[in-house]
Protein backbone atom coordinates (compact mmCIF):
# COMPACT_ATOMS: atom_id res chain seq x y z
CA UNK A 1 0.00 0.00 0.00
CA UNK A 2 1.43 3.67 -0.91
CA UNK A 3 1.79 6.49 1.55
CA UNK A 4 2.05 4.20 5.08
CA UNK A 5 3.23 7.36 6.55
CA UNK A 6 -0.13 8.80 7.15
CA UNK A 7 -1.26 11.10 10.36
CA UNK A 8 -1.32 8.13 12.53
CA UNK A 9 1.65 6.69 11.85
CA UNK A 10 4.21 6.51 15.46
CA UNK A 11 0.66 7.55 17.76
CA UNK A 12 -0.45 5.77 20.58
CA UNK A 13 -3.57 3.91 20.49
CA UNK A 14 -5.92 1.97 22.64
CA UNK A 15 -7.85 -0.67 21.10
CA UNK A 16 -11.50 -1.80 22.80
CA UNK A 17 -13.39 -4.68 21.59
CA UNK A 18 -16.80 -2.92 20.28
CA UNK A 19 -19.15 -5.36 22.00
CA UNK A 20 -17.53 -5.85 25.82
CA UNK A 21 -16.03 -2.48 26.06
CA UNK A 22 -12.80 -4.69 26.84
CA UNK A 23 -9.40 -3.56 26.34
CA UNK A 24 -7.44 -5.42 24.14
CA UNK A 25 -4.39 -3.54 23.54
CA UNK A 26 -2.50 -0.65 24.26
CA UNK A 27 0.05 -0.23 20.95
CA UNK A 28 1.64 2.29 18.88
CA UNK A 29 0.85 2.41 14.61
CA UNK A 30 3.17 1.18 12.35
CA UNK A 31 1.49 2.18 9.54
CA UNK A 32 -1.67 4.36 8.71
CA UNK A 33 -2.61 4.55 4.60
CA UNK A 34 -5.14 7.31 4.86
CA UNK A 35 -6.79 6.76 1.01
CA UNK A 36 -7.77 3.08 2.61
CA UNK A 37 -8.77 4.02 6.35
CA UNK A 38 -6.25 1.60 7.00
CA UNK A 39 -3.68 1.69 9.85
CA UNK A 40 -1.16 -1.25 11.16
CA UNK A 41 -0.39 -2.20 14.58
CA UNK A 42 2.01 -4.86 16.07
CA UNK A 43 1.64 -8.35 16.27
CA UNK A 44 0.21 -8.09 20.13
CA UNK A 45 -2.80 -8.49 18.10
CA UNK A 46 -2.53 -11.86 16.91
CA UNK A 47 -5.55 -13.57 18.66
CA UNK A 48 -8.39 -11.28 17.61
CA UNK A 49 -10.29 -12.62 15.12
CA UNK A 50 -10.79 -11.16 11.74
CA UNK A 51 -13.78 -9.35 11.47
CA UNK A 52 -13.94 -8.09 15.04
CA UNK A 53 -15.56 -4.99 15.15
CA UNK A 54 -13.28 -2.57 17.43
CA UNK A 55 -13.49 0.73 19.15
CA UNK A 56 -10.00 2.94 19.09
CA UNK A 57 -8.41 6.08 20.37
CA UNK A 58 -6.14 7.23 18.78
CA UNK A 59 -3.50 9.93 20.84
CA UNK A 60 -1.82 12.45 18.57
CA UNK A 61 0.02 15.87 19.45
CA UNK A 62 -2.53 18.22 19.95
CA UNK A 63 -5.46 15.78 20.61
CA UNK A 64 -7.68 12.67 20.59
CA UNK A 65 -9.29 10.91 17.52
CA UNK A 66 -12.28 8.23 18.11
CA UNK A 67 -13.55 5.64 15.80
CA UNK A 68 -14.61 2.43 15.55
CA UNK A 69 -12.68 -0.76 12.99
CA UNK A 70 -12.53 -4.10 11.82
CA UNK A 71 -9.83 -6.09 12.09
CA UNK A 72 -8.17 -7.41 8.98
CA UNK A 73 -5.67 -9.71 8.19
CA UNK A 74 -2.80 -10.79 9.80
CA UNK A 75 0.37 -10.26 8.32
CA UNK A 76 4.30 -10.59 8.53
CA UNK A 77 3.74 -9.93 12.74
CA UNK A 78 1.37 -7.30 11.84
CA UNK A 79 -2.37 -6.82 12.04
CA UNK A 80 -4.57 -4.45 9.99
CA UNK A 81 -7.63 -2.59 11.13
CA UNK A 82 -9.98 -1.02 8.36
CA UNK A 83 -11.37 2.32 10.37
CA UNK A 84 -14.75 3.96 9.34
CA UNK A 85 -16.86 6.28 11.18
CA UNK A 86 -20.06 4.66 12.08
CA UNK A 87 -19.93 5.15 16.03
CA UNK A 88 -22.05 3.81 19.03
CA UNK A 89 -22.09 6.42 22.22
CA UNK A 90 -23.00 6.52 25.98
CA UNK A 91 -24.84 9.28 27.08
CA UNK A 92 -22.26 12.15 26.32
CA UNK A 93 -20.89 13.46 23.45
CA UNK A 94 -17.96 11.30 23.33
CA UNK A 95 -17.53 7.73 24.78
CA UNK A 96 -15.14 7.79 27.85
CA UNK A 97 -12.41 4.72 27.92
CA UNK A 98 -10.44 4.05 31.42
CA UNK A 99 -6.86 5.04 30.91
CA UNK A 100 -5.01 4.78 34.19
CA UNK A 101 -1.85 6.03 32.28
CA UNK A 102 0.70 8.43 34.20
CA UNK A 103 1.74 11.85 32.49
CA UNK A 104 3.14 15.24 33.50
CA UNK A 105 1.85 19.13 33.55
CA UNK A 106 4.85 20.92 31.84
CA UNK A 107 3.33 24.25 31.86
CA UNK A 108 0.08 25.89 33.58
CA UNK A 109 -1.27 28.86 31.56
CA UNK A 110 -3.50 31.42 33.67
CA UNK A 111 -5.11 34.11 31.85
CA UNK A 112 -2.63 33.88 29.04
CA UNK A 113 0.81 33.91 31.15
CA UNK A 114 2.42 30.24 30.90
CA UNK A 115 3.80 29.43 34.06
CA UNK A 116 6.03 26.47 33.64
CA UNK A 117 6.44 23.43 36.44
CA UNK A 118 9.82 22.81 37.31
CA UNK A 119 10.14 19.56 37.23
CA UNK A 120 7.26 18.66 35.29
CA UNK A 121 4.12 17.80 37.72
CA UNK A 122 3.10 13.77 37.87
CA UNK A 123 -0.83 13.28 37.71
CA UNK A 124 -2.96 10.48 36.51
CA UNK A 125 -4.89 10.48 33.20
CA UNK A 126 -7.71 8.00 34.50
CA UNK A 127 -10.19 8.61 31.75
CA UNK A 128 -10.23 9.94 27.93
CA UNK A 129 -12.53 10.24 25.49
CA UNK A 130 -12.11 12.25 21.68
CA UNK A 131 -13.00 15.45 23.52
CA UNK A 132 -11.01 15.42 27.21
CA UNK A 133 -9.97 13.38 29.73
CA UNK A 134 -10.31 13.81 33.80
CA UNK A 135 -7.02 14.14 35.38
CA UNK A 136 -6.06 13.05 38.94
CA UNK A 137 -3.72 15.43 40.94
CA UNK A 138 -3.03 15.82 44.47
CA UNK A 139 -2.41 19.96 43.87
CA UNK A 140 -5.25 21.48 44.84
CA UNK A 141 -4.28 24.97 42.61
CA UNK A 142 -6.35 24.51 39.69
CA UNK A 143 -8.83 26.83 39.15
CA UNK A 144 -11.54 26.35 35.85
CA UNK A 145 -10.65 27.54 32.90
CA UNK A 146 -6.73 27.00 33.78
CA UNK A 147 -5.22 25.93 30.34
CA UNK A 148 -2.89 22.38 31.12
CA UNK A 149 -0.15 21.17 28.83
CA UNK A 150 0.54 17.82 28.93
CA UNK A 151 2.58 15.04 28.36
CA UNK A 152 1.94 10.89 28.45
CA UNK A 153 3.46 8.21 27.45
CA UNK A 154 1.50 5.29 26.09
CA UNK A 155 2.91 2.25 24.05
CA UNK A 156 6.34 3.95 24.04
CA UNK A 157 5.38 6.70 22.06
CA UNK A 158 4.97 10.50 23.87
CA UNK A 159 1.95 12.86 23.10
CA UNK A 160 1.20 16.19 24.23
CA UNK A 161 -1.78 17.56 25.05
CA UNK A 162 -3.61 20.77 25.77
CA UNK A 163 -6.63 20.61 28.21
CA UNK A 164 -8.74 22.91 29.50
CA UNK A 165 -10.05 22.82 33.10
CA UNK A 166 -13.93 22.90 33.03
CA UNK A 167 -14.69 21.32 36.43
CA UNK A 168 -13.10 20.33 39.42
CA UNK A 169 -14.40 17.29 41.89
CA UNK A 170 -12.88 16.78 45.63
CA UNK A 171 -11.92 12.91 45.34
CA UNK A 172 -10.15 13.24 48.83
CA UNK A 173 -8.84 15.43 51.17
CA UNK A 174 -5.79 15.29 49.24
CA UNK A 175 -6.41 14.49 45.81
CA UNK A 176 -8.66 16.26 43.28
CA UNK A 177 -10.06 15.18 39.69
CA UNK A 178 -9.88 17.49 36.76
CA UNK A 179 -12.41 17.51 34.24
CA UNK A 180 -11.04 18.90 31.03
CA UNK A 181 -11.62 19.36 27.67
CA UNK A 182 -8.89 19.23 24.66
CA UNK A 183 -7.71 22.13 23.08
CA UNK A 184 -5.90 23.36 20.04
CA UNK A 185 -2.25 24.81 21.05
CA UNK A 186 -2.73 27.86 19.45
CA UNK A 187 -5.16 27.90 21.52
CA UNK A 188 -3.62 27.23 24.60
CA UNK A 189 -1.80 30.72 25.26
CA UNK A 190 -4.81 32.88 24.22
CA UNK A 191 -8.15 32.53 23.63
Amino acid sequence: MPNEGGIYRNCPVMIYDSNSGTLIIRAVITAHYMSEMVIVVSDEMKEVERGTRLSLLIIYDGGVSECNGIARGFFDGTREITLFNERQREGRSATRHVLNASAVIRSLFVDSLRHPYQPPLEVVIENISSSGALIVTAVMEFDIDNVLELNTDIGGHSAALFAKVARKQVISDSVIGLGCYFIFPEQSAGE
